[in-house]
């Protein structure tokens, strides 16, 4: 299997991992340096960090993760995302839409495993 393969290999994981709420499958797929950037949040830095910060997912919240570009070049990888959440309506509230872009750096580890380095997201009020 070739690395761009074996990276996309892992981003289906990572997507199932979210999807499901399996931290632990989601901590093995992180680098322990990994840093997650986003609009209006100062940024987090570090796996153990990331852990205790990281949103829970709220009941009933559709998401849509597509990959629009994976590329792997040697031991370093990235891919962008199309990202769309649609939150339900929760008591009286209308539901809130959002959506962009999602950008994620991925490097080889000293196993040869892929693993998140970097990840941006891009995100403003859907329509």
């Amino acid at each position: 299997m070739g690395a761009e393969q074996d990276l996309r290999d892992m981003i289906a994981a990572w997507i199932r991992a979210v999807a499901e709420d399996d931290v632990e499958t989601l901590a093995a797929l992180a680098a322990p340096d990994v840093v997650f950037l986003a609009p209006g949040r100062a940024p987090v830095e570090g796996r153990d960090a990331w852990l205790t910060v990281r949103d829970r997912p709220i009941h009933g919240v559709e998401t849509r993760c597509e990959p629009q570009q994976v590329r792997a070049y040697g031991d370093a990888g990235h891919a962008w995302f199309d990202l769309r959440l649609r939150i339900p309506a929760a008591q009286g509230a209308s539901e809130v839409r959002i959506e962009g872009h999602l950008l994620a750096l991925y490097r080889r580890d000293a196993a040869g495993q892929w693993r998140l380095a970097r990840e941006a997201r891009m995100l403003a009020p859907g329509k």
